[in-house]
């Protein structure tokens, strides 16, 4: 099996072994589609929500999105539709 390594591979593992594990709570009113469903947005700090997806997900493929936002607060998506829209505000 293949091992993806970094630079600062070993600090980082550290730093997660450091952040505890947190629930995922859904919020009913910010819930959209079918609850069965295992597509999940999740909102806040990238490094526990992955250590909270963890205990489900280890050692399963998946796609897994983390979106950067700019300096204006817009996501990749958001950016994208200035662009298309001819809104690129800096």
């Amino acid at each position: 099996m293949s091992t993806l390594n970094w630079l600062t591979r070993g600090a980082d593992e550290q730093a997660a072994g450091r952040v505890p594990y947190r629930l995922l709570e859904p919020i009913a009113e910010l819930s959209f589609g079918d609850s069965a469903a295992e597509n999940m947005l999740i909102h806040g700090d990238k490094l526990a929500a992955l250590k909270a997806l963890l205990p489900f997900y280890a050692g399963r493929g998946l796609l897994l999105i983390v979106e950067k936002r700019d300096r204006l607060g817009r996501g990749v998506f958001e950016q994208l539709q200035a662009k298309i829209s001819g809104r690129t505000n800096p």
